[in-house]
């Protein structure tokens, strides 16, 4: 039979340190709440694009870009055509819709 050696294996003794945090709890809540919500906007502004890269147009002329009041306010009193969803006309009086063919003589009749 073969000579075995055996090997044993020691551990590093390693110092433990232990850190007490003193700061306020609130306040780390509240980052990570901001955290979270900044990660939802890229999100759903970045959806079909490379999540990784950082998009900077979505701070880029935010004014322009924000809805008023008055513009809400005008967007609900205007009617929605249900079939090419344009607004001003609806589903009857909708250009694009194929107008059905007269009845039939036969139908007529009656």
């Amino acid at each position: 039979m073969k000579n075995k050696k055996y090997l044993s294996l020691v551990a590093a003794k390693a110092q433990k340190l232990i850190v007490m945090d003193e700061s306020n709890n609130e306040g780390d809540d509240e980052l990570v709440m901001l955290a979270k919500n900044f990660k939802k906007l890229l999100k759903y502004n970045n959806k079909g694009k490379n999540p990784k890269k950082f998009n900077s147009k979505i701070f880029d002329n935010y004014e322009k870009r924000k809805r008023t009041k008055e513009y809400w306010r005008y967007k609900k009193d205007q009617p929605k055509c249900f079939k090419c969803n344009k607004p001003d006309h609806i589903k009857g009086d909708c250009p694009r819709l194929k107008k059905k063919s007269q009845p039939k003589k036969a139908m007529k009749a009656t």
